[in-house]
């Protein structure tokens, strides 16, 4: 009986060793977007807070870089690579017309960059539709949360895998 329950115990240590790990991952998938635009100004600016691992990893994924580096530079050394990333991953209607931005301001806080870009845009915004599957091609359960403020008026928005498209009115 005690070989048994000896023979036993070992076949479970030994499978237990065969079972691949899995890598891990992130609690959540989230970044955060203010979009800020003073009535009657001729530019916006967009606040974006993400996960530095992430910008790392679709960075990587995107231009095809096995190192980019976590030097202090970091910000300085991509900001073309930033900027050509956001630029297709995401993307600000305002009156029905695209509005261009760049990014203007990156810094490294712990775990996050705080990326700041100074946005084009009319005077005047009757609506906004917003685009924001950025990190989504890595991480299916990536969220973008957006809070925009035209003037005094405020609105919230995320955007999911499948649900990437904000639409506001004001």
């Amino acid at each position: 009986m005690i070989k048994q329950i000896i023979c036993v115990g070992l076949c479970f240590l030994c499978l237990g060793w065969n079972i691949p790990m899995e890598k891990e991952e992130h609690a959540i998938y989230i970044s955060v977007i203010k979009i800020k635009h003073e009535v009657n100004q001729p530019e916006a600016t967009v606040f974006m807070r993400v996960f530095a691992d992430d910008l790392k990893s679709a960075l990587q994924n995107k231009f095809g870089y096995e190192s980019i580096s976590e030097k202090p530079t970091f910000c300085s050394d991509y900001e073309n690579y930033i900027n050509r990333y956001f630029k297709k991953q995401f993307t600000c209607l305002i009156n029905n017309s695209t509005v261009d931005y760049q990014l203007s301001n990156c810094e490294r806080t712990e775990d996050v960059y705080q990326l700041e870009f100074i946005m084009d845009c009319p005077e005047k915004w009757n609506s906004a539709k917003i685009t924001a599957p950025f990190f989504m091609e890595l991480f299916p359960n990536q969220s973008n949360v957006v809070h925009l403020e035209n003037g005094t008026t405020k609105r919230f928005g995320r955007a999911t895998k499948g649900n990437e498209l904000l639409r506001i009115r004001f």
